[in-house]
């Protein structure tokens, strides 16, 4: 991890200066619930879903 950075001045040119993007993507192992698998299915299929 980096240094800390406690001059205000400093802290604004890195968002002045920088000249690459950061991106970072953060996953999950599942997305899945099983309450959801009717409910996705019935949308998928382009029909209406009681609520």
């Amino acid at each position: 991890m980096g240094a800390i950075i406690t001059d205000p001045d400093a802290f604004q040119r890195l968002f002045e200066d920088f000249q690459h993007a950061a991106f970072k993507l953060e996953v999950r192992r599942s997305y899945g619930l099983a309450s959801e698998d009717e409910p996705f299915q019935t949308f998928r299929l382009g029909q209406a879903h009681a609520l």
